[in-house]
């Protein structure tokens, strides 16, 4: 899976601009893909190079103009082949975990303070799950489409509340280490 298909899978709901992709990353994909603006950027030039998708500036008085991207035929075959692979589930790379298996030389105070602003960061985004899951009153009945983009949510809305739960439990050990190295 690369930040290709998850463009083309975001465009299959129509039309959009840059602007509009990235914010579309900042909410719903935000459980599953990370990308900065300026690496969808990057990639919608290269998609449209590729012909993956086709892009019509518009000019607009007093406002930078924009340019809305739509999938192209070419870019259709191209997410359809990927959609009948087999995939895996890869995990993300935490550099804040990796601190942990330093060991010894690990600084529990710099830890400490990662976790804290970490747990504030997914304190959020939790609370922006949550508060996007109120647009689907009544999930039972969706259709197909928003059906699935619920139930990704709710995958996203999990694996955050996990992350806290085990940063909650966590703290308290590290203070407690942190006080044992102070005595």
């Amino acid at each position: 899976m690369s930040l290709k298909h998850v463009l083309l899978i975001t465009l299959q709901q129509g039309p959009m601009t840059g602007y509009e992709l990235a914010k579309e990353f900042d909410t719903k994909s935000a459980n599953f893909w990370q990308a900065s603006h300026q690496q969808i950027y990057r990639e919608l030039k290269k998609m449209a190079e590729a012909d993956l998708i086709a892009g019509t500036e518009y000019i607009q008085q007093g406002k930078p103009d924009k340019k809305v991207y739509q999938v192209t035929p070419s870019g259709q075959q191209t997410l359809l082949k990927w959609l009948q692979q087999p995939c895996s589930e890869k995990l993300i790379n935490s550099p804040f975990l990796a601190k942990f298996m330093a060991g010894e030389c690990t600084d529990i105070t710099a830890i400490l303070a990662d976790l804290e602003r970490l747990t504030l960061e997914h304190e959020q985004t939790l609370a922006q799950f949550k508060q996007y899951l109120l647009k689907f009153p009544q999930p039972a009945h969706l259709p197909k489409a928003p059906k699935l983009v619920y139930l990704t949510l709710q995958r996203g809305l999990v694996m955050e509340q996990a992350w806290l739960d085990w940063a909650y439990q966590t703290k308290p050990e590290l203070e407690a280490m942190l006080a044992q190295e102070q005595a």
